[in-house]
């Protein structure tokens, strides 16, 4: 009888443990109201987000398709500029070169017609510390009205000047004074 008893006690413990584990995975699969709960606010969340997301998206679209035209315009104008400044660049070295010629043939002219060295060279002198005088007067003035340049700036453009400038704007009495000056030595 004692077998008996232990055989059934086995029995009922295997039974139950059977029970026990079925109950549990049972349990386990189907959602309580508690996790039907969290279900629809993480449900509620996610479209939530997701509708964040679309809105986000479209507005992101929105400021790519701006960043883009700015950047299309910047090129454009990057590009009108460096355009602008290499034809400046080329206009300016045009003007040198004329300015260049011109004081050559002024200064071939002087000499084929009879004007000495001495004479040729006192004009050029002439030329130039008007050029510089001018160029001074300039900077004055564009410093009263500007901000002030700086002195690097004033020397390089007044030393620059008399060698592209040429004779052309010579005034009289430095031509007089020259001519004077031959008829003297002579």
């Amino acid at each position: 009888m004692a077998t008996n008893v232990l055989v059934l006690l086995r029995f009922a413990g295997l039974a139950a443990l059977l029970l026990g584990t079925f109950g549990y995975i049972y349990g386990r699969g189907r959602p309580r109201a508690m996790d039907l709960e969290r279900i629809a606010e993480l449900e509620a969340e996610l479209t939530a987000a997701r509708e964040e997301l679309d809105a986000t998206g479209s507005e992101a679209a929105s400021l790519r398709e701006r960043l883009t035209a700015s950047e299309a315009e910047a090129a454009t104008t990057r590009t009108g500029i460096d355009e602008h400044f290499e034809a400046s660049a080329a206009l300016f070295g045009r003007l040198a070169q004329d300015y260049r010629e011109l004081f050559d043939h002024l200064t071939d002219s002087a000499q084929r017609l009879g004007v000495s060295e001495a004479r040729t060279e006192a004009m050029v002198e002439g030329v130039r510390a008007k050029l510089l005088a001018d160029a001074r007067e300039a900077d004055a003035e564009s410093a009263t009205t500007d901000a002030p340049a700086e002195p690097e700036e004033v020397a390089a453009s007044a030393a620059g000047a008399p060698e592209e400038a040429g004779s052309a704007g010579a005034p009289a009495s430095d031509v007089a004074s020259a001519e004077r000056d031959e008829d003297a030595a002579d």
